[in-house]
């Protein structure tokens, strides 16, 4: 079972357009609820080193298990079937950056605005 604020591997399959595709470490973002559907709702990870969009957030390497510094693509949010789920490499534990996940994904999904 993956559980929110795990970093796992999630096999995201052939993208089209900006949509991210392939394997690679992601951030479960949901509840642990949404398990007992077998899915997952993730956020996929990018080691390219570039300036952060917006809705992106760094994460250091050491983080998570994670071997090279990333940024987490809080706008590419996918809910996926536990099957395309692998292995997990850590979890996020720090406070701060739990926070700066909520706080984008909120802005994302416009929560908390009265538009």
């Amino acid at each position: 079972m993956a559980a929110r604020w795990e970093v796992v591997d999630v096999d995201f399959g052939l993208p089209l357009g900006h949509e991210q595709g392939s394997r690679r470490p992601s951030l479960v973002v949901s509840y642990d609820s949404l398990a007992r559907a077998n899915m997952a709702t993730v956020c996929p990870l990018t080691s390219t080193a570039r300036k952060p969009y917006p809705c992106e957030i760094k994460i250091p390497r050491g983080v998570a298990g994670l071997t090279m510094d990333s940024l987490l693509m809080v706008h590419q949010i996918r809910t996926v079937d536990m099957r395309r789920i692998g292995r997990a490499w850590g979890a996020i534990t720090d406070a701060d950056l739990r926070f700066k996940v909520e706080t984008e994904l909120r802005r994302l999904l416009g929560l908390g605005t009265a538009t």
